[in-house]
């Protein structure tokens, strides 16, 4: 069982000195050009205006990852300079289901979501034939959709497949 809550700064534009004095607890580690910022487990609730502000004024990515390995819920926002570019949440609110799922997919997602080990089981265990066309729709397109429990979340390694494409500080 686990729990995350953490702020990452992409370090480029970033000013360590502003980060530190806004984030005394921010860190970085050789090789990424992230800092990250982990916040308390129960710190749940993205400040969604606060880290907009920072991406906007420092001009540079800043993502939000949160995640509960227990009930599979997990969280992940990313913002750059300013602008954001993906927001997705599964069984935030209600357990085992894409409850928020905005902007462009990232290149991290498709490995992540649509593993074929999951569409292989998904497809062995459904009867119906107009149900099997379906999920194996979901899955070649790489479809995200409200509402839908598919595909479904492993939320920590969701957030180890985050932490591994843009070489997060705090995963190794």
């Amino acid at each position: 069982m686990g729990t995350l809550n953490a702020i990452y700064v992409r370090a480029g534009l970033a000013d360590p000195l502003m980060l530190k004095a806004t984030y005394p607890t921010a860190y970085t580690e050789a090789g990424s050009s992230f800092f990250a910022i982990d916040l308390r487990p129960d710190q749940f609730g993205c400040p969604e205006d606060e880290l907009l502000f920072l991406s906007q004024t420092l001009l540079t990515d800043v993502l939000w990852i949160t995640f509960q390995s227990a009930a599979d819920a997990f969280e992940f926002h990313h913002w750059k300079a300013g602008k954001l570019l993906r927001s997705l949440i599964f069984g935030g609110k209600v357990q085992g289901i894409w409850e928020r799922v905005d902007g462009v997919p990232e290149a991290w997602e498709r490995d992540t979501f649509f593993e074929a080990r999951q569409l292989k089981s998904l497809l062995e265990d459904e009867e119906d034939a107009a149900k099997r066309n379906q999920i194996q729709r979901i899955f070649d397109d790489g479809i995200l959709e409200v509402g839908s429990w598919l595909p479904m979340v492993d939320a920590r390694e969701s957030a180890r497949a985050i932490a591994e494409f843009y070489n997060l500080p705090g995963w190794r």
